[in-house]
């Protein structure tokens, strides 16, 4: 596949929170094993994605957020672990690299796919234990 520039997915636009938002599955990044949470790895680098974007749009004089810095240092490292040598063009008229070469994707619809069924399933559980298991307490 051959990746090009692309009008969405801009830092502001109007459709920007949308297109970001969309970028997650309806639970989130997190999902649920048994009692414990975890984040899949490709949700929590589009998490982060995001909240740099959002980072980016906020007044420069206020201090860089705790979580800004997080996604900073995680996404470098997702980056220097994951390495892409591939050559890119420099020689375009912004001065910046361009992606002339084909590159490998992966189908990540499968992993939304069970991501959405985790969800699902959990929220299923959350409202059984809310309705069953909540305290009852008597007043009087």
């Amino acid at each position: 596949m051959l990746i090009g520039s692309t009008t969405h997915y801009r830092i502001n636009s109007s459709d920007s929170e949308e297109e970001y938002r969309s970028l997650l599955p309806s639970g989130g990044h997190l999902v649920h094993i048994g009692k414990e949470k975890y984040t899949v790895t490709l949700f929590h680098q589009l998490k982060c994605l995001d909240v740099i974007r959002q980072e980016y749009l906020n007044d420069a004089s206020q201090p860089i957020s705790s979580l800004t810095r997080h996604c900073m240092n995680y996404l470098r490292q997702s980056l220097l672990c994951n390495l892409n040598t591939g050559l890119e063009n420099a020689k375009n008229s912004a001065a910046t690299a361009s992606r002339t070469y084909n590159t490998l994707c992966f189908d990540w619809t499968q992993v939304y796919s069970e991501a959405e069924q985790n969800f699902k399933a959990h929220s299923k559980h959350v409202i059984w234990e809310i309705v069953y298991f909540r305290p009852r307490y008597n007043v009087g």
